[in-house]
């Protein structure tokens, strides 16, 4: 019984790797660096917007910060 506890622990508490890019015509001069976390199993993209933007201002254009989308491979992610 205590495996099965500790499993739905680690499941519970478990995190994702993720990497934020910049889409190519989003760049501007600069070239911007991945931006790396640890997101929670269960948690909203929308929680970690604000640290994106943060991380991607400097390389994007002023208009385009306030736009922003994810995707993966390809496809775009439902909010």
């Amino acid at each position: 019984m205590t495996d099965d506890k500790d499993v739905l622990r680690d499941v519970w508490f478990g995190r994702i790797p993720t990497c934020f890019t910049l889409y190519q015509d989003e760049i501007t001069e600069r070239e911007a660096e991945p931006y790396y976390l640890l997101l929670p199993r269960v948690s909203y993209l929308t929680l970690v917007t604000d640290k994106v933007k943060k991380h991607f201002q400097k390389a994007m254009r002023q208009e385009d910060v306030s736009e922003i989308w994810f995707e993966y491979e390809g496809t775009p992610l439902k909010w």
